[in-house]
């Protein structure tokens, strides 16, 4: 006689050992799934205060290259779905970890900023970087300079 692991069960329900094995499966593999579904975090990254550092360069009409950094900007993402993030009231999309659009809040650089970022996991945390564009006046200067910034970004936790 084979050994089989729940031969006493057999014997007490009067059950065949494969109806035994459906019986466990019934209830092991619908567990299973609710616990593999329930510990899956599906908001990617989290809600809450963020901050972010933007390093940027621009060109003068004498063809020099200037630096243009901006840091510690605050942030506050309130909604986070599969299609979408809402970074401080505004709505970027999200595709997978691609997350792109424009963060219409007051920066040094102008009151936008184009974003082209990946979101990625960095020591238990979510961030968000990839590459920046922005407009920005120099109003010190008469008339006043406009100069396309391009850089790189780096959004991460506010801890």
């Amino acid at each position: 006689m084979k050994y089989l692991p729940f031969e006493n069960i057999t014997d007490k329900t009067k059950l065949t050992p494969k109806e035994v094995l459906k019986r466990i499966n019934k209830i092991i593999l619908p567990i299973s799934l609710l616990f593999l579904f329930f510990s899956c975090n599906k908001e990617k990254p989290t809600k809450g205060s963020y901050v972010g550092d933007f390093f940027g360069t621009y060109q003068l009409d004498n063809g020099s290259i200037q630096e243009k950094n901006l840091l510690g900007v605050q942030f506050e993402i309130t909604e986070v779905t599969k299609d979408y993030i809402i970074i401080s009231g505004a709505k970027l999309e999200k595709n997978k970890k691609r997350i792109k659009g424009t963060l219409n809040k007051h920066f040094d650089f102008g009151d936008f900023i184009k974003i082209d970022g990946r979101l990625k996991k960095e020591k238990g945390h979510y961030i968000i970087e990839g590459d920046f564009t922005s407009t920005d006046l120099f109003m010190q200067y008469n008339p006043y300079l406009v100069r396309d910034i391009t850089g790189k970004f780096k959004i991460k936790p506010d801890n």
